[in-house]
């Protein structure tokens, strides 16, 4: 397992480490003091195992703790919120997109053909949220509630109960919130208030 542990506890850890820091640095608040404390205690804790003087340095003398990091309790995890976890990962993909069609316009520029816009001009972006889905999605969502077991979805069941006009359009999105919940999303979550299109 050391290598499933090496990449939870070092590349994923700093990787969340970088989208959070990235966010707050284009919010332009900076990244909160205490968080960033305990994201290095954690990480510390966290790697103690595999690299016990690295750990032991920011433990004490950059953390200041008067114990040693060997003596400390490996750290407990809370409980995931699958609606945060769900609102993270779709404003991190929205992200990716904007930076990809950004990328996209600079390369039709740099071989001479005519950009939609100038990628290098100041931009802003707006961000709808809908209150509510709309009424096929609602239907959708109802059927999935109803044929998700809590651990697989049966896609066939749910398609045999829409209306033909809607299958086409609505397939796309069974199929999304059935990644969802397979992925571990609680189908309580998956409501209108809730679920992140």
């Amino acid at each position: 397992m050391y290598k499933a542990a090496l990449k939870s506890g070092f590349y994923d850890f700093t990787s969340a480490r970088d989208f959070y820091r990235e966010a707050t640095k284009s919010a332009g608040v900076g990244m909160h003091h205490d968080l960033v404390k305990r994201y290095i205690g954690l990480q510390a804790l966290m790697l103690t195992p595999i690299t016990p003087h690295w750990a032991e340095h920011m433990w004490l003398d950059v953390l200041k703790h008067t114990t040693s990091v060997q003596h400390e309790k490996f750290p407990v995890v809370p409980a995931c919120v699958p609606a945060l976890t769900a609102a993270r990962e779709y404003v991190r993909v929205t992200a990716s997109n904007i930076t990809s069609a950004e990328g996209a316009q600079q390369k039709k520029i740099a071989k001479g053909k005519a950009a939609r816009y100038d990628p290098k001009a100041p931009k802003k972006l707006t961000v709808y949220a809908a209150q509510a889905f709309p009424a096929w999605q609602d239907r959708c969502v109802d059927l999935v509630r109803e044929a998700f077991d809590g651990v697989s979805l049966d896609v066939k069941a749910v398609s045999q109960r829409l209306e033909k006009s809607e299958v086409k359009k609505a397939m796309p999105f069974v199929n999304g919130l059935k990644r969802r919940l397979e992925g571990g999303e609680q189908s309580g979550c998956v409501s209108e208030e809730t679920a992140v299109r």
